[in-house]
């Protein structure tokens, strides 16, 4: 692993959605003006490791957010309790750079269902206590590891229960709320660091939010509203569902609602006006578990209607030909047959 890092670029990211760290909004208690100061620890000494070389992309990607990162090469570093104590040189080597660390990211491959050896014993060599201060407490880990085969997270489950117990890092409350609309109000509120949205609640106060990370289908951020009806129906079109019972999803949801009232609006129709009745299910599935549970009555205009999330929305309307999905009793109204083709979802006979 090199001393520093002479290579810093980073061709894998895309600049479009790459944010320098805002230090302001880190709103620190007490404020340090040096770099942050980030130690890299990694589990393997092969010629070519896969989790060193991820700790150095890591690395990269730090010093490019501002960070001064340095590495510790564990060649050398004695077993604990086999005859040496703290005095050895890669020990006080390894327990000086934790000292002056502020954060720290761990990388190792999974070996027998856990993390290495050498990285164990890093971990190990770190002092719960010196003097009266704790090394590790209250510094920002990040934990990785490569995986291959018939290997899983457990690397990453075990350095993640240490770094715990050595009181580094933060819990991370995962929150779920029903709607949209409680979303973002723990979003403005700011009960809530981040939050999975759709792009019409963060429009109306793109002024007070910042877009993190969009996700990416086919080279864009695309996705797809979906129409669906019972698989008996003989619908064709939005049109013939005139006068039915209509399923939304969340009234601030894009292909929930807003694609759905956007076709009636060309149509020259209101949502109040053309179904005899709305509701909203506040998700998705809800949606589809109400056409594919028969929820509604199965006669002529009782209908419902699902825009599930999916790629390549970039054309409005609903008309055009019924694909059946071969998985579900159900049949889609797409916008045209290669975007049905991406699911697929293949044309009726």
């Amino acid at each position: 692993m090199p001393d520093d890092l002479t290579n810093l670029t980073t061709p894998q990211l895309d600049e479009q959605h790459f944010a320098s760290i805002d230090r302001e909004r880190l709103r620190p208690t007490i404020v340090r003006t040096h770099p942050p100061r980030i130690l890299i620890l990694n589990g393997s000494l092969r010629v070519r490791s896969f989790s060193r070389l991820s700790a150095e992309e890591a690395g990269r990607i730090l010093t490019r957010l501002g960070a001064e990162v340095r590495f510790f090469h564990p060649s050398g570093l004695p077993l604990v309790d086999d005859g040496v104590d703290a005095s050895h040189p890669k020990v006080r080597e390894l327990r000086d750079l934790v000292t002056w660390s502020e954060g720290m990211v761990w990388s190792s491959p999974e070996r027998h269902g856990a993390m290495t050896g050498l990285m164990k014993t890093q971990i190990d060599w770190i002092p719960l206590s010196e003097g009266a201060v704790r090394p590790t407490q209250g510094k920002t880990l990040a934990v990785m590891q490569v995986s291959g085969g018939s290997q899983s997270f457990n690397a990453v489950n075990q350095m993640r229960l240490l770094g715990r117990w050595m009181r580094m890092g933060r819990e991370i409350e995962l929150v779920q709320r029903r709607t949209y609309q409680e979303i973002t109000g723990l979003l403005l509120e700011r009960s809530v660091d981040a939050a999975w949205l759709c792009g019409y609640p963060y429009l109306q106060h793109a002024d007070l939010l910042d877009l993190v990370a969009a996700p990416v289908w086919r080279g864009g951020p695309r996705y797809q509203s979906y129409l669906i009806v019972g698989a008996e129906d003989g619908a064709e079109a939005l049109s013939d569902l005139q006068g039915g019972t209509h399923a939304f999803s969340d009234p601030d949801s894009n292909s929930g609602y807003l694609v759905t009232a956007t076709d009636l609006r060309r149509m020259g129709e209101q949502v109040e006006g053309f179904f005899s009745r709305s509701i909203f299910t506040f998700g998705h599935r809800n949606v589809v578990r109400a056409v594919a549970d028969g929820e509604h009555p199965p006669e002529r205009g009782h209908r419902s209607r699902s825009e599930g999330s999916a790629p390549d929305h970039n054309r409005g309307g609903h008309d055009g030909p019924l694909y059946r999905d071969p998985h579900r009793n159900r049949r889609i109204c797409s916008g045209d047959a290669e975007r049905a083709a991406a699911y697929g979802v293949q044309p009726e006979s």
